[in-house]
């Protein structure tokens, strides 16, 4: 994230993005990787609230009755709480300056149009939509250089967001950067500067402007860009896919976007005991965003080991799927590619070893369906893995196990990729993933 930008973070519920923007302010330890803030060619790293605030990070969420206001505490404390030791007076008596706050609580106030009665009542005395006001403007007044917004437009009526949108793009345009998530796609049209869809835990596409809400829609569900979504008419001169940007014509690089420089990262003491256990998957053989090898791909039918833990609270059985998002649109295939399918895998079983598939590895009870190899009628595969074999470039490869809530779902022998998420998905407590890459390939296709 660079200064100027305002990055819109969107995606359906549950993949993923609220994890994400809430890592980054510091309220979440994430799993793996580092968060840094880059200054005059250092980095100091971001591990917990207290150093998000050092590193001027401010944080506002949607939810503001969980982690916004302080309902025993009036409007004017619920706004200027986190500025309090800024305005101290009295030595060690520590006395607050009310004369250099109030001028800070109108301006802020005001710029969001805050409706209330005397700034001492009770923050509970106002709507919802001016309490999440009162939220964006203690962000505010924190002066930060990034801010982090968890659909902050929940609640808030249209005025306050065309308030709260001119305020966001004035704030990027001081060279501060704005981190945006929302729920609502067509507050990305005239705000950011670039999108990030999520999809099953990670990144699935990007955008740049301009946008073109169809097709983030379409990257919201899994489809192409240019799929219709139901109850669309075909429309053959529909878009492009915007996410393919020639470089040459990419604006962002037109505009001289600084590029990524080594920083000396300052040691900070990390509290790892406060992080949360997690529900993850991994593969010991293939990192997260690095190449599979081949060795799993192509004409090789050997399955890779994965392993999980963490699951959450209620788990009786897990579902597996991996899935190839970036097929070719000379395909003309409506979804998502499946290499592998299994589902009922005993909720006890923590990994499935290398070569699992079509064996005796395979969890007693554990059901594998057939891969889209057989859609295609691609000679050589039948139920189980179908390794990546991408024939045009280099796709993206989503490995997701799912919390199953159910002992067993019931799937049918010929069972493809929308009927088993059409079982799982309604069942599923949460999911893992990791993301992989593949590509172009060696060797042709099979005809």
């Amino acid at each position: 994230v660079y200064p100027g930008e305002v990055i819109g973070i969107t995606g359906l519920d549950g993949q993923g993005q609220a994890d994400f923007v809430r890592c980054i302010a510091g309220i979440q330890f994430p799993i793996a990787g580092r968060l840094v803030v880059v200054n005059d060619g250092k980095a100091s790293e971001v591990t917990d609230l207290a150093s998000a605030r050092r590193n001027k990070i401010s944080y506002v969420s949607g939810d503001r009755k969980k982690e916004g206001i302080f309902a025993n505490l009036s409007i004017y404390e619920n706004l200027l709480l986190p500025v309090y030791r800024e305005f101290r007076s009295g030595g060690v008596l520590n006395f607050i300056n009310r004369t250099k706050l109030t001028p800070v609580f109108e301006w802020e106030s005001s710029k969001l149009a805050v409706k209330m009665g005397s700034p001492e009542n009770l923050i509970t005395s106002l709507s919802g939509g001016n309490q999440q006001k009162v939220l964006i403007a203690r962000a505010f007044a924190e002066k930060p250089v990034v801010l982090v917004l968890n659909d902050p437009a929940r609640g808030i009526d249209v005025g306050a967001k065309l308030d709260l949108y001119r305020n966001l793009k004035e704030f990027a345009a001081r060279g501060n950067a704005v981190i945006f998530l929302s729920s609502e796609l067509e507050e990305f049209l005239n705000l950011c500067t670039r999108v990030h869809v999520f999809r099953n835990g990670a990144i699935s596409a990007d955008f740049e402007p301009p946008f073109d809400g169809h097709a983030i829609l379409n990257a919201m569900f899994g489809r192409r860009a240019t799929a219709r979504l139901p109850g669309e008419a075909a429309n053959e001169n529909g878009p492009g896919n915007p996410v393919a940007v020639a470089e040459s014509h990419n604006p962002r690089l037109e505009q001289g976007r600084p590029v990524p420089r080594s920083v000396t990262l300052l040691k900070q003491e990390v509290n790892h005991m406060a992080a949360t256990p997690s529900f993850t998957l991994r593969c010991p053989d293939i990192a997260p965003g690095s190449v599979i090898p081949d060795r799993f791909a192509e004409d090789n039918r050997l399955s890779p080991r994965l392993v999980w833990s963490g699951p959450p609270e209620g788990t009786r059985s897990f579902a597996l799927s991996v899935t190839d998002p970036d097929l070719p649109e000379a395909f003309s295939f409506p979804r998502s590619f499946a290499h592998w399918l299994v589902a009922n895998i005993p909720v006890e079983i923590r990994e499935l070893p290398e070569g699992a598939s079509g064996s005796l590895r395979l969890p007693h009870g554990a059901a594998e369906f057939n891969s889209d190899f057989v859609t295609f009628k691609i000679p050589g595969f039948g139920k189980g893995y179908g390794g990546p074999w991408p024939p045009d470039r280099a796709h993206r490869y989503f490995f997701t196990l799912y919390a199953l809530r159910a002992d067993k779902v019931e799937l049918p022998a010929d069972a493809d990729l929308g009927a088993f998420a059409a079982a799982v998905m309604p069942v599923a407590i949460d999911a893992a993933s990791f993301v992989a890459v593949y590509g172009p390939a060696k060797k042709s296709l099979p005809a």
